[in-house]
């Protein structure tokens, strides 16, 4: 009899703590859903006026230089029209 009250305390200690590791997973799948905008811009005094800037304030202009050879022209023949 004294092994059978053993195992039952035994089993009894076990489920109480299987009951508070249960517990403290559903605390912490909770704790990781309230979140409430962590990650908010903070508020800027002076704001851009909003486009491009005009002239000279605009920067360097940049362009692609005339090729020295030129290859093709980029004129083809174009197929006779059917209308």
């Amino acid at each position: 009899m004294p092994r059978l009250q053993e195992a039952r305390e035994g089993a009894w200690s076990l489920s109480e703590e299987v009951l508070k590791l249960h517990e403290a997973l559903e605390e912490s799948r909770r704790a990781g859903k309230c979140q409430a905008a962590p990650f908010r811009k903070p508020k800027v005094a002076v704001l851009k006026k909003p486009g491009r800037k005009s002239g000279d304030d605009y920067g360097t202009q940049a362009r692609r230089m005339i090729p020295e050879k030129i290859d093709d022209t980029g004129h083809r023949k174009s197929a006779p029209s059917t209308s």
